[in-house]
């Protein structure tokens, strides 16, 4: 089982960070902003100059990047260079399809786990009512 088939969902985080760490999401923001093709080697120095001081293992992006492309979100062509082979990664999908991708994954797991009535619940136009007039 990869990584994002365990997809950890924090409901008090927005955006890409309710699934993705820190480093993940910066690491994908490097590949999707460029539109080119990187190496873990400079996805890594990018990600380490974005979340300065914090300090990630290049390891840790390899691993990622490996698990992206496993999942088919990010393609790879080896190339020789110095030291042998080296991998440039390049994103399969947007951003903006990646969002939806995940948002789908989701939804179809609380539809097996709750029913069909959880989703109706979701999409109702009573719940943002329901939940402000909720006191916290």
């Amino acid at each position: 089982m990869s990584e994002l088939e365990k997809i950890v969902f924090d409901l008090e985080i927005p955006g890409l960070r309710s699934i993705f760490r820190p480093y993940q999401e910066a690491a994908m923001e490097v590949i999707w902003d460029s539109g080119g093709m990187w190496s873990s080697r400079e996805v890594h120095r990018r990600v380490s100059d974005k979340l300065s001081p914090e300090t990630i293992s290049r390891a840790s992006i390899i691993n990622f990047l490996r698990k992206m492309a496993d999942e088919g979100y990010l393609t790879f062509e080896e190339v020789t260079g110095k030291g042998g082979y080296h991998r440039l990664y390049t994103a399969t999908t947007s951003k903006e399809n990646f969002k939806v991708a995940m948002a789908d994954r989701i939804v179809t797991h609380v539809r097996r786990c709750f029913g069909i009535f959880a989703i109706v619940q979701i999409g109702s136009p009573d719940t943002e009512e329901q939940e402000q007039s909720t006191p916290a």
